[in-house]
């Protein structure tokens, strides 16, 4: 899911809000369903893609000197992405149109 962000100075706060929804028993224990969210702030703009860990799409977008957070106990899991087929990248000049 792409989303934009309303306040580029709280960033991180809207982000830990965002993954607090998705850090109950019924997605961590019951299911051990997992998400990310990665964003990037460009001048007023806030941008961010919240996505299923593993992540099982077959399109990937990347953006460009992004930040990252997960739900994840491990944060350092789920990096790789077995089923992408087509990796988008986005440098942060692109955010202008995005």
């Amino acid at each position: 899911m792409n989303m934009k962000f309303s306040d580029s100075n709280d960033l991180e706060r809207q982000v830990d809000q965002l993954l607090d929804t998705f850090r109950i028993s019924y997605w961590l224990d019951e299911h051990k369903w997992f998400v990310r969210c990665d964003w990037q702030s460009y001048n007023t703009n806030s941008f961010g893609i919240l996505y299923t860990i593993p992540y099982a799409f077959n399109q990937f977008l990347h953006l460009s000197q992004r930040h990252s957070k997960s739900t994840c106990p491990n944060n350092g899991e789920y990096w790789e992405f077995n089923c992408v087929k087509r990796l988008i990248h986005l440098h942060i000049d692109s955010f202008n149109t995005f």
